[in-house]
C-alpha cells in the first residue's frame, strides 16, 4: 500500500500512538525508513491527550517515550534534526 500511494506522486503520512493499537508509529517508520530515502516522504505525528495524557505534567514524559519508540525516524532526518536536544533547550526557558 505504501509503495502504490508513494508511485503515485503523494508524499505525506500522517501517524498517532493510538491508531492500529499503538502499533502504527512503529510500522510506517519501519516501512518508510527501510525501503525509501528520508526525502521521498513526509511523516508527521501528533499527540493524542485522552486517554493516554491524563494531566499537563504526563504530556512530556510521554512524547519523549514516543521519541524512544520513533527514534529510527529522527536518525534518518534529512536535515540531521536534534529534536531531543531542542527540547531539553526549549525546557531551560
Amino acid at each position: 500500500m505504501v509503495d502504490l500511494y508513494l508511485s503515485r506522486g503523494y508524499r505525506y503520512f500522517d501517524t498517532a500512538h493510538r491508531y492500529h493499537g499503538e502499533m502504527s508509529e512503529k510500522a510506517i517508520c519501519e516501512t518508510l525508513t527501510s525501503r525509501y530515502d528520508r526525502d521521498a516522504y513526509e511523516l508527521t505525528n501528533k499527540i493524542t491527550r485522552a486517554p493516554f495524557i491524563h494531566s499537563e505534567e504526563e504530556q512530556e514524559p510521554f512524547f519523549m517515550n514516543q521519541l524512544e519508540i520513533c527514534g529510527v525516524c529522527e536518525s534518518h532526518c534529512p536535515q540531521n534534526l536534534p529534536i531531543r536536544k531542542y527540547l531539553e533547550d526549549v525546557k531551560k526557558f
